[in-house]
């Protein structure tokens, strides 16, 4: 695999048949919430399972249409320190589960929250979850974005304060087309011409 995988700041192991810590995370400042322990429980979590994926669904829904940020800050929050406590608990275990989780954490607002993303989103393609490859690269390009480095597929895009001139962040030139198509992302040309569609009717 070409790509560079970022996964959980350590690894440890709990006792047999019970919970297991899975990754450990840093404790960074501004992030809201701070998530520090994955855990892995014995058995699946229906209920968890059922809930988190009503929080992917919520956090799909508040980006279509006219988007309030202000309002869907708020909602991203609570969503994300709702799946924080599930992840602490174990109660997240199936490839859905990680699939669903990455989404909202994708979502966050700090890079330690980019970095979980992408280690949740590593579990589901792991479980061999359709369409995980893809949040792992979107996940994977923003974690290096809020670092600072250009980013490996392609996946990420700026515009300016008034919501206009959209282009694609900085790209890694190493990466080729092929290891994109292999993570469900477009080719580079098909990712650049999207940039023009970003920018809505009203924008010079």
């Amino acid at each position: 695999m070409a790509a560079l995988l970022l996964h959980g700041g350590a690894w440890a192991g709990g006792a047999e048949g019970g919970d297991r810590v899975l990754a450990t995370f840093a404790d960074a400042p501004g992030c809201a919430p701070a998530v520090r322990i994955i855990r892995v429980g014995g058995r699946p979590d229906a209920q968890a399972s059922a809930r988190v994926q009503t929080l992917l669904r919520l956090d799909q829904q508040d980006r279509q249409g006219v988007i309030d940020w202000t309002v869907v800050t708020l909602r991203d929050q609570a969503r994300r320190e709702e799946v924080r406590a599930m992840l602490a608990q174990g109660r997240l275990t199936t490839a859905e589960d990680f699939y669903a989780a990455a989404f909202v954490f994708q979502h966050g607002n700090c890079v330690e929250h980019f970095r979980v993303a992408n280690f949740l989103a590593a579990q589901a393609m792991k479980k061999g979850y359709p369409g995980a490859p893809w949040i792992y690269a979107a996940s994977l390009d923003r974690l290096l974005m809020n670092q600072g480095k250009p980013q490996h597929f392609g996946t990420q895009y700026v515009g300016d304060a008034k919501g206009c001139n959209w282009k694609l962040y900085p790209v890694d030139p190493k990466t080729t087309d092929s290891e994109r198509a292999r993570y469900e992302v477009p080719t580079l040309a098909e990712l650049q011409a999207r940039a023009d569609q970003l920018s809505p009717p009203s924008c010079p």
